[in-house]
């Protein structure tokens, strides 16, 4: 049951238009204008990746070079963009984030190179059916 997108041309406006099934010769009807004058437009793709080839893409070199651990404050915000690559092995780096922001000292973010790649494998390794780590 695909979901087409239009450019209307009475209106001007981008429609989404949901049909029955592919092979459904339906005309489209503009639902702002109520205009047949449609022309479909090519939809973006998206490709899902899985959570194991994600973080096999992840390129540990780029987010270490982010890292300024400066201040609390880049502190905090390298750790949130870093759970933010990682998605649901992030989590760590989230609290990590809200404890530095809290005011609390985390050691990892001293040097945090040997927590990023532990966790990155850990999760790997979970993926494979290993157990964590």
């Amino acid at each position: 049951m695909p979901v087409y997108e239009y450019t209307c041309h009475s209106c001007r406006k981008i429609v989404s238009i949901f049909h029955r099934s592919i092979s459904s010769q339906v005309e489209a009807v503009c639902p702002n204008c109520q205009s047949s004058d449609l022309q479909r437009r090519i939809s973006r793709v998206i490709i899902a990746k899985g959570t194991r080839r994600h973080l096999d893409e992840i390129d540990r070199d780029r987010l270490m070079g982010q890292y300024e651990g400066i201040d609390k404050g880049s502190q905090a915000s390298w750790a949130r963009r870093v759970a933010g690559e990682l998605g649901e092995a992030g989590t760590e780096f989230r609290d990590m984030a809200e404890k530095v922001e809290a005011g609390e000292d985390v050691w990892d973010l001293y040097d945090p190179a040997p927590m990023l790649d532990h966790k990155i494998n850990a999760k790997k390794e979970e993926l494979s059916g290993g157990g964590g780590g």
